[in-house]
């Protein structure tokens, strides 16, 4: 190679580079999901629940809300069945509750417990 084409090829190189390291991690992003060689690589996007505590009178606390007023903090792993256990517990900690709304952002699915049922 002749010295000048030298570094023009080395500019070249650096530039498809850096296109490729920043291009493909921007499409991925646009995707809404863990892909390949993306900055979510490993990260992925969580589909914890977000629990709510719909009450007799009509409103709505989430539990977030609930855990930071009464220091009751609880980590719910994705394992635990809200359904099941975790929605019958909070109507008998709270008996002024009718309903727990359990809502999965990621998926869009909710799924609605009537406590006293």
């Amino acid at each position: 190679m002749a010295p000048k084409a030298v570094p023009a090829a080395a500019a070249t190189f650096f530039g498809a580079y850096l296109l490729l390291q920043t291009g493909l991690p921007l499409l991925c992003l646009t995707e809404g999901k863990a892909c390949p060689f993306g900055w979510t690589m490993y990260a992925g996007r969580s589909n914890r629940a977000e629990i709510a505590v719909l009450w007799t009178g009509g409103e709505e606390t989430p539990l977030a809300d609930l855990q930071k007023r009464h220091g009751k903090p609880v980590i719910l792993s994705k394992k635990v069945d809200k359904t099941r256990f975790v929605a019958p517990g909070i109507c008998r900690q709270y008996p002024e509750a009718a309903a727990i709304r359990i809502r999965y952002p990621r998926s869009g699915s909710e799924e609605i417990y009537r406590c006293g049922s």
